[in-house]
């Protein structure tokens, strides 16, 4: 099946899934991402970022960015390769992949290789819905 998507699909697309994690959490993980959302969370737990009310801003040709979240320390030492998404009550909606900043994960990080009390610093993040075409 092939599909193509204007630029308003995409945009509605993207805001009605990231809207699903605002006040929810981010969680830092090493290692892959699951092979899917209902797969138990895997890798070692290294950050844990509270995300804000409005998670992701709205997204603009397809893309919502990752609204800055408050700071936090890393839990544990390791390399973050996946960031899992929950809503607010704990489910998970999403994973993205993390990479440093020359890299096209869904999560950036300024270096990815995590310290324990250290600080976390996201770069950036972002949702992007295919345009089919």
């Amino acid at each position: 099946m092939i599909i193509h998507l204007s630029v308003a699909a995409r945009n509605a697309r993207a805001d009605a899934t990231t809207v699903l994690v605002d006040g929810g959490t981010m969680e830092l993980r090493t290692g892959a991402m699951p092979a899917t959302t209902a797969t138990a969370d895997s890798g070692t737990l290294l950050a844990e970022i509270d995300l804000d009310a409005d998670a992701f801003a709205a997204a603009s040709n397809g893309v919502a960015a990752l609204t800055d979240p408050d700071p936090v320390n890393a839990i544990a030492d390791g390399t973050a390769g996946h960031a899992r998404f929950k809503a607010s009550g704990g489910a998970v909606v999403f994973d993205l992949d993390v990479t440093d900043t020359s890299g096209s994960g869904g999560v950036k990080l300024s270096n990815p290789v995590l310290v324990t009390d250290s600080p976390v610093d996201i770069t950036s993040g972002t949702w992007t819905e295919p345009s089919g075409e």
